[in-house]
């Protein structure tokens, strides 16, 4: 069965409380209450040595560096950094999904396998895995020459047909979720024995309109400039420190808000990108700021990956080795995961409605022009669910 979402939930570390050093006063007669002192000191180290290692090795956290980074943030920065774009492509992943996906491994994995999967889910911070809206398949593939352990929510496939997979995986999809987007599914081949594949449609109207849309120059880099329609919005602005580039928040439907980060002049959008698993994400989507005046394109993209390396990457290594991993699904040993297929979709247009409200205020109010590439995440304002994470490159491609 496609999952449909999921709950999380992560508890904290309770520390004890500071105890206060005890002050030992020498004057009067030194030496007695010198060797008395040597003594209490002797005693107190003895006891530490004994019951310090028991009360930590209870009561304290597993010490690490720094805190793990936000999962969605940090997808979105490795992707940037190592996949071979084209020259002003879009791109958009989408953490949900991701971790979607990531769940459903771990109910079929166990052990270690287990563990290095969950460690990456738990690196999502704060977030809550709520129900997942609107279009998103998420399903285990396993060859059909592999024999299961019952019903485990696994489907069989012939991978040995690789174009026959193909059309029933989107036939499957398409009777799951209608009008979802297709997959290339290209990664497909005779050596894949299992696949987890996962798509996520989005299509959503911003809010608060203010007018009609009309051609405006958006500066794809500094030699090319592009002719797009763009509308302006009722939205708020704030500066995000240290990510040198100003956040624009715009409602959508269905209580989600669309954060765009547009980098200051002379910024480019690689250099933000490479900042923002620094940013805790409860900071980044604060809805405080200035009422702006917000002239935007239409934000579209769609990309499908494999993020079997971003995985690998991250210290989940063991359910793709055939000699290392434990898995409860399968009979026989000497399977492992092959692919990671990973497809989103995402389409913001408008909703054609223009604020009577917006549009009286419009002229008092400063207009922020996203002209330039910029990042975009969508989120849900009531779970504060990061769904969509991704950049607009060149808003005259998807």
């Amino acid at each position: 069965m496609p999952v449909a979402g999921v709950t999380a939930r992560k508890s904290g570390w309770r520390l004890l409380p500071e105890i206060s050093a005890t002050r030992f006063s020498v004057s009067g007669s030194l030496r007695p209450k010198l060797g008395l002192l040597l003594l209490l000191v002797t005693l107190i180290v003895s006891t530490a040595l004994i019951l310090v290692p028991f009360f930590t090795s209870r009561l304290s956290p597993p010490v690490q560096s720094s805190p793990p980074p936000h999962l969605g943030l940090n997808l979105h920065k490795f992707l940037a950094s190592n996949l071979h774009l084209e020259e002003h492509d879009n791109l958009v992943s989408s953490p949900a999904l991701a971790s979607l996906s990531i769940i459903s491994l771990v109910d079929a994995t166990g052990g270690n396998t287990r563990t290095q999967l969950k460690h990456l889910l738990e690196s999502g911070g704060d977030e809550k895995f709520a129900n997942v809206t609107m279009g998103v398949y998420n399903q285990l593939y396993v060859d059909k020459r592999w024999a299961t352990e019952g019903n485990m929510g696994v489907v069989k496939e012939d991978f040995s047909k690789p174009n026959q997979a193909r059309a029933n995986i989107n036939n499957r999809l398409k009777r799951t979720y209608r009008n979802m987007v297709e997959m290339e599914l290209s990664g497909l081949g005779e050596d894949v024995d299992m696949a987890l594949i996962g798509a996520l449609d989005l299509k959503a109207n911003l809010k608060g309109s203010r007018g009609k849309s009309e051609l405006e120059t958006f500066h794809v880099s500094p030699d090319v400039s592009v002719q797009v329609p763009m509308r302006t919005y009722l939205g708020v602005a704030k500066t995000v420190a240290g990510l040198d580039s100003q956040a624009l928040f715009l409602p959508l439907d269905s209580s989600m808000t669309l954060v765009v980060l547009l980098p200051n002049e002379g910024e480019k959008v690689e250099e933000v990108e490479q900042k923002l698993e620094t940013v805790g994400l409860k900071s980044l989507i604060s809805l405080s700021g200035d009422e702006v005046n917000v002239m935007i394109p239409g934000v579209s993209a769609e990309t499908e990956l494999d993020l079997t390396k971003f995985l690998k990457a991250q210290g989940v290594t063991e359910v793709f080795d055939r000699t290392k991993i434990e898995t409860n699904i399968f009979k026989s040993k000497g399977l492992a995961l092959s692919k990671f297929i990973h497809k989103v979709k995402v389409n913001v247009t408008d909703n054609g409605e223009a604020s009577l409200a917006a549009v009286n205020v419009r002229n008092k109010l400063k207009t922020v022009a996203c002209n330039r590439p910029f990042i975009f995440l969508i989120f849900d304002k009531t779970s504060e669910l990061l769904l969509l994470v991704g950049r607009v490159v060149n808003p005259d491609r998807k």
